[in-house]
């Protein structure tokens, strides 16, 4: 069996302004989170054919991912980043993904920033 051949397709510094954190000022408004995703999947067909609806088309994954986390309200990047691969799973072409999500405002008063990485693997 041949070993199959992935296509590695990476969206870096995307930011986005939501709802996220457990401190009562963090829950009325909005602070922005950095993502940074990286998606594999079989490009092969889409070689063969140039055709946009056989590779995952980075214009309407990142649409999807900015309309849902700006409207989403999280407590926990950790729930957030499972809801996040949770959706992109639902993409049958992904084969795997690792999603980064940075919260740039988490830690100001210790002059560091919180990042958080998951994987899904189908």
């Amino acid at each position: 069996m041949m070993a199959e051949n992935l296509t590695k397709l990476e969206i870096s510094n995307l930011k986005i302004e939501t709802i996220i954190g457990i401190h009562e000022s963090e829950k009325k408004s909005k602070q922005p989170l950095i993502i940074d995703l990286v998606v594999y999947f079989d490009a092969n067909l889409a070689i063969k054919s140039d055709n946009i609806k056989d590779v995952v088309d980075y214009y309407d994954l990142t649409a999807d991912l900015k309309n849902f986390i700006s409207n989403s309200k999280f407590e926990l990047i950790e729930t957030l980043s499972s809801k996040i691969l949770e959706r992109i799973s639902n993409n049958k072409k992904i084969k795997k993904a690792t999603l980064s999500i940075t919260k740039p405002r988490a830690l100001e008063d210790f002059g560091a920033m919180v990042k958080i990485t998951n994987e899904y693997v189908s």
